[in-house]
């Protein structure tokens, strides 16, 4: 039986059990690893063998295994003819002479590689054939003048007859007749097909590609060349995602696009981040993107396996959103997964182990510092002198950690450096002539930092598509993920936890209260005595019809669902500090939604001349389901059961339940038009209805409009060969938000419980009654107007390529809640109000620094600002003549997130004439604050607004290859952001000074030592504490630096794989910022963030 050899490029062919490499690949990769060869190797080297009737296939195998040759098949060889030989100190080219008549072969030697080409064993026939034939020679070189190996040369009538140019960019081709199409096809670069007319050397030149993967990006319902994008659209290069030790993708964004902010929520195992695009719109509503996968809408980044992403695309402007409408105000991230393609198996398998450490900026006070500390504050309070030390440690733990010296090390106790977090993943893909497939398995775990946390995820992802018909392709996608974690008690802090005590009881158990003071518990006692999991599974299931009824149509009917069920559980036993005085307390959680969607896309695709059209109309249904139960219960025979135990509680249960449906109804319709290539206009219109609106306003039209002129296609520019790439844009439009949740717009009825008097004995009814919130029958959508002005350019055939926006947003009809009198019974009602402003520029650039042979080095940078205001409220409510409201801290032309008080301006020192100051009732050590408005007092007017958004936020990447090892540098940066400290200022987290909790070690106010930025301690509320809190938290951080070694294209195809690199990377290395706390994004109070060292392996059969 023959086995059937082709060439990339060739006919297609079906590829069973004997292995096969394309030689095209073959002779790239012998291109660009020369350096690695040894051009001393001789082919004189003897070899030693004996086989007995074995395959032809295994007799090579077995000469690659006593030898450095490495086989590969060109053409049509049966490999299963059996073999007899046996040979003594032979040559190769001995042994291959002695059997390629036999079996019917040729070969070609290049360094080590032999590569095997067919021919018919009848000699007669083969002369014949060779006299008919015609030969055909020629140099294929790129539009450098480079020769190009590997391109694939064929015939057009008889793909078979083909042959793959060599190192030099030379082939040569046999014809039958001259009156033929010769075709030249090679990854990257554009087929071109030549007709030899009698011509017998034809030198071809291949222009590359203006589109391919990384040319290419998803737009929404459909793709798009980059070179025809319109609106601002922006592709994540997710290259290096693989190497985030991290389960949070959101996180992974950070800093890869501008005008993208991503900023940590939670650092603890199964975390994650918040996307903000372009600025916040809503006050009171979600400002948090849009995100779909394969089309499909899913609550964040994070549903997704980071490993089966194949691209992502950020849309920005209105242009762009608008065909998403009601839910787009905010931005939105398309992310594509990993399709298969056509050919052989490909299997994929990716892995990272990482160590956390801890990373702070910050030292707490030791125990011989608090003590001093509480010395401190005592001796303030008594007239400067102190006080003896029994007066003030009065519990007998505390006298004897002072006497001894040994004092708890909480942090030591609580973090556990070095915690594990891990990832694997498997991915395999592939297809015939109908069908495709991909398959991608990953499995995540990290233990977390504080001891007793820690995040299992399982991830299953597969895409299939099958090729009914010329006409029908029908495709399904199946997202699956499983999450399991462990929560760590909110009682574990590291900070605030007191050091004088002792730790443990004589026989080795945790002491109560390791202080002696009962309001102090032991923090580790909770960790022990606390069970709170959650466990989450997710489902996303798509199915999808195209039909293409004629050229350039489609149509795709597609449905999905999208389910989500969690199961949450916490059990303080009776042992820990809440729980032991009830006998324990369980809670337990169960949540349930389901989001279903039913979408009718129709696409039309069609040039004529100069002209393009694309066209597309949408017809979508969106219906979302929730609820969420709740029980708990105390007082329980025994912790054995823990929450699975809660029927058992013997206290009453608490039980609620919360359930709510929502329904999307849309329409879509987009054009966009291009002449030539020069000169495009796009339109868009999308209506929405929602169940979530009043019934007088149900529906939200959002049109949109964009112009672009691609001046690299104009003759005049041309002409300039510094410039390759230049494009203007310009785009308007609006795009909504719901913003609010369902029922919102309708009258709150309230459950009450009442109990009647009847007959002696008390009975009990249940009723509703309206509550606080009035109904609104005229509520509507958020709407957010854009223009949107752009750049694109790139110079020196992209050596230096970049994209320069800026955008102008005002969002209208803000849903707010305003007081209504109290004479109608109510107190608020959901109203559109306001409108807030966001402006900004954005710059994002690319560089190629150095590119030969060996070595590439490549800088990206992006730069966002952006200025957020709100312009109007609800009016001047209060006659003041102002619209502010200062209750919720909203001030007119301010940003919708800032603080208002009063500005530090240093401590009172003893030679300051305080009696005669604007603080007369001051004392030395005391806050002095600024009298701004220069009236000698201290007055609400002198309060001032602290903006809490960035100035500024960018980032700086280095893409470095030499020979076979590459190093990647992501530097990160946010500036001119101000965050209020709670832990310099709050009593209960030890920012008051007053000795009672332990906090962060500060510079304090001593007579002896008079500090100019902390001030003195007392058992006393300090004036004016807050105001040392407000810090600037810019920052600048490595995130990522890694460096990895991929293996020599001739060692791993010795083992039949593709690619084998190992890499090592070290993520948040080092971080610059005078912001106190464990991450300059998070208060001190939040999960700490790590610093991450791995160890990383990628492997490609």
């Amino acid at each position: 039986m023959k086995k059937i050899r082709c060439m990339h490029g060739l006919s297609p062919c079906v590829l069973k059990t004997i292995r096969i490499m394309k030689l095209s690949v073959l002779l790239m990769l012998l291109f660009i690893t020369g350096a690695f060869a040894s051009e001393t190797f001789s082919q004189s080297a003897t070899l030693s063998l004996k086989v007995n009737k074995v395959s032809l296939e295994d007799f090579f195998n077995k000469i690659e295994e006593q030898s450095e040759f490495n086989f590969f098949y060109s053409g049509i060889i049966d490999v299963e003819q059996k073999v007899t030989r046996e040979y003594r100190a032979q040559k190769i080219t001995e042994i291959l002479d002695d059997v390629k008549d036999e079996f019917g072969i040729e070969y070609k030697i290049v360094d080590k590689q032999v590569i095997l080409f067919p021919y018919e064993k009848n000699t007669e026939k083969k002369v014949d054939n060779v006299q008919s034939q015609e030969t055909i020679s020629g140099i294929v070189t790129d539009d450098k003048g480079e020769p190009l190996p590997g391109v694939n040369v064929y015939q057009k009538s008889n793909p078979q007859n083909g042959v793959i140019t060599g190192f030099d960019g030379s082939y040569a081709l046999n014809l039958v007749s001259s009156d033929e199409s010769l075709v030249f096809s090679f990854i990257g670069f554009v087929k071109q097909e030549v007709n030899v007319a009698g011509r017998n050397q034809i030198n071809i030149t291949l222009v590359e590609e203006s589109i391919g993967l990384d040319q290419v990006v998803v737009v929404g319902y459909g793709v798009m060349k980059k070179s025809d994008v319109v609106g601002s659209v922006a592709s994540v290069n997710i290259d290096d995602f693989s190497n985030t030790p991290t389960s949070d993708v959101q996180n992974m964004l950070k800093g890869r696009v501008a005008g993208v902010e991503v900023t940590l929520d939670n650092a603890e195992p199964g975390g994650s981040s918040s996307i903000l695009i372009r600025g916040k719109r809503s006050i009171e509503g979600n400002n948090d993107p849009l995100v779909l996968v394969d089309g499909v809408p899913v609550s964040s980044m994070n549903d997704v396996n980071p490993n089966a992403i194949e691209s992502i695309e950020i849309l920005k402007d209105a242009a762009s959103q608008s065909i998403y409408g009601a839910r787009a105000s905010n931005g939105v991230i398309l992310i594509t997964s990993k399709k298969g393609e056509k050919g052989k198996l490909r299997i994929s398998y990716d892995a990272f182990v990482s160590s956390q450490k801890l990373w702070n900026n910050f030292e707490t006070f030791d125990g011989y510092e608090f003590a001093q500390l509480k010395r401190e504050a005592y001796r303030t309070d008594n007239g400067g002198n102190y006080v003896i030390d029994e007066s003030i440690f009065t519990f007998e733990e505390q006298q004897a950690a002072l006497q001894s010296g040994e004092f708890i090390d909480w942090e030591n106790e609580i973090i556990d450096d070095g915690a594990i977090k891990q990832s694997h993943s498997v991915n395999l893909s592939g297809g015939g002539d109908k069908t495709t497939y991909s398959l991608a398995l990953r499995y995540f775990s990290q233990d977390g930092l504080i001891a007793g946390s820690d995040y299992r995820r399982y991830d299953f992802q597969t895409n299939i598509t099958y090729d009914a018909t010329k006409w029908l392709t029908i495709g399904t996608n199946v997202i699956y993920n499983s999450g399991e974690k462990t929560s760590a008690p909110g009682s574990m802090n590291t900070i605030n936890s007191d050091p004088i005590g002792t730790l443990y009881n004589e026989d080795g158990s945790y002491k109560t209260y390791p202080t002696g003071d009962v309001s102090f518990f032991n923090p580790l006692i909770n960790r022990d005595e606390t069970d709170n999991v959650s466990n989450t599974d997710k489902y996303i299931l798509t199915l999808y019809a195209d039909l293409k009824l004629f050229e350039g149509f489609n149509y795709r009917l597609k449905g999905s669902t999208t389910s989500f069920f969690g199961k949450y559980g916490t059990y303080k036993t009776s042992k820990e500090s809440s729980g032991r005085g009830v006998n324990g307390i369980a809670e337990k959680d169960t949540e349930y939604s389901d989001w279903m969607t039913l979408e009718n896309i129709f696409n039309y695709n069609k040039s004529f001349g100069n002209h393009t059209l694309y066209g597309t109309f949408v017809n979508s249904i969106e219906k979302t389901k929730w609820e969420r139960t709740n029980l708990e219960g105390k007082n329980f025979p025994n912790d054995f059961l823990g929450y699975n135990g809660i029927h058992n509680a013997r206290d009453p249960l608490s039980i609620s339940h919360s359930a709510n449906e929502k329904t999307l109804l849309s329409f879509m319709g987009r054009i966009q038009y291009d002449f030539a290539k020069k000169y495009y206009i796009y339109l868009t219109m999308r209506a929405d209805a929602s169940s979530v609106f009043s019934e007088n306003n149900k529906w939200g039209y959002f049109p949109s409009v964009a112009l672009s002129w691609n001046l690299a296609n104009e003759s005049f520019i041309k002409e300039i060969n510094a410039i390759s790439q230049l494009k203007l844009r310009a785009s308007y439009g609006s795009v909504g938000n719901q913003a609010i949740g369902a029922y919102q717009s309708l009258g709150i009825a309230q459950d009450y419980n009442y109990i009647f008097y009847n007959g002696g004995a008390n009975e009990s009814a249940s009723g509703y009654s309206p509550d606080y919130q009035l109904a609104n029958p005229d509520l509507k959508w958020e709407t957010t107007k854009t223009l949107n002005l752009g750049l694109d350019f790139g110079l020196w055939r992209g050596k230096l390529s970049g994209t320069a926006e800026y955008y102008y947003s005002n969002t209208e009809d803000l849903l707010m809640r305003r007081s209504v009198g109290g004479i109608t019974g109510y107190t608020q009602m959901l109203d559109n109000l306001g409108r807030v402003q966001n402006q900004g520029v954005e710059l994002s650039l690319s560089g190629v620094l150095v590119d030969t042979k060996d070595l590439n080095v490549t800088l990206n940078t992006n730069f966002s600002m952006n200025r957020n205001q709100i312009k109007e409220l609800y009016g001047d409510l209060d006659g003041d003549g102002k619209e502010d409201d200062v209750e919720g801290q909203y001030y007119i032309n301010s940003p919708i997130d800032i603080y208002y008080d009063y500005e530090f301006e240093g401590i009172w020192q003893q030679n300051d004439d305080i009696v005669n100051s604007h603080m007369p009732d001051a004392s030395p050590g005391g806050i002095k604050v600024k009298d701004r408005n220069n009236n000698g007092i201290i007055d609400a007017d002198d309060r001032r607004i602290y903006d809490r958004q960035p100035d500024w936020i960018g980032s700086f990447s280095l893409n470095s290859n030499y020979k076979n090892f590459d190093l990647f540098i992501d530097l990160y940066t946010v500036q001119g952001i101000t965050k209020l400290n709670p832990y310099l200022y709050e009593y209960n987290k030890g920012g008051s000074l007053n000795g009672k909790v332990n906090g962060i070690k500060v510079d304090y106010w001593t007579p002896e030592d008079p500090s100019t930025k902390y001030p003195r301690p007392t058992m006393q509320s300090i004036p004016f504490m807050q105001t040392i809190a407000y810090d600037d938290a810019s920052y600048w951080r490595i995130r990522n630096l890694t460096i990895g070694y991929t293996l020599p294209d001739k060692l791993t195809q010795k083992w039949r794989i593709n690619k084998l690199r190992f890499y090592a990377t070290a993520y948040n290395l080092y971080t610059w910022t005078d912001y106190l706390s464990f991450s300059p994004e998070k208060d001190p109070d939040g999960y700490p963030e790590s610093k991450d060292f791995l160890l990383g392996i990628q492997l490609q059969f």
